[in-house]
């Protein structure tokens, strides 16, 4: 997961960030390598969670919160040692989840630009928070609009990531 990962990382700046867009050649390439890696990272995870009972008792321990978690977050001595939060702190299991919601969110974000024009995921979400009271939101989007938001969306979700792998 971790190369597959990189190599978003690495293709995704080829393509798209200037100053190393303008050194790389045969961008057809990059994009298949990009569009690839980036299909396979949820691969590995299916696989343990379907072969290995080990990984999926992981899960199950980094889905719940303990009470020793909460008093882990609200101290300013979490590096001692004394908490009992069993396999996984608090900090980890918070790690988890932000890497498993922003990568079924880089997934979605990325088949829609995969394949534009045809998925419509802005505009159902809009209206959802339109109905919730959220009316500055726009409901009315445009096939262009819808792309540009998911463009956006995922380009901020690989920043997060990035923030989270340097932290």
């Amino acid at each position: 997961v971790g190369l597959l990962t990189g190599i978003c990382i690495v293709t995704a700046a080829m393509l798209y960030f200037g100053p190393i867009s303008t050194l790389v050649g045969r961008r057809d390439l990059v994009e298949t390598v990009h569009y690839s890696s980036g299909l396979l990272v949820p691969v590995p995870l299916l696989i343990g969670l379907v072969a290995s009972a080990d990984f999926r008792a992981d899960v199950r321990r980094l889905n719940r919160f303990l009470p020793g978690d909460w008093a882990w977050l609200r101290s300013p001595q979490r590096r001692s040692g004394w908490f009992p939060s069993g396999k996984f702190n608090a900090g980890q299991k918070i790690i988890f989840w932000i890497v498993i919601l922003g990568g079924i969110s880089m997934s979605v974000s990325g088949i829609s630009l995969l394949f534009p024009f045809q998925t419509h995921f802005f505009s159902h979400t809009f209206e959802a928070l339109h109905w919730m009271g959220f009316t500055w939101v726009p409901i009315d989007l445009t096939v262009v609009q819808e792309m540009q938001y998911s463009q956006i969306w995922h380009a901020m979700v690989a920043f997060g990531f990035i923030g989270v792998i340097i932290a």
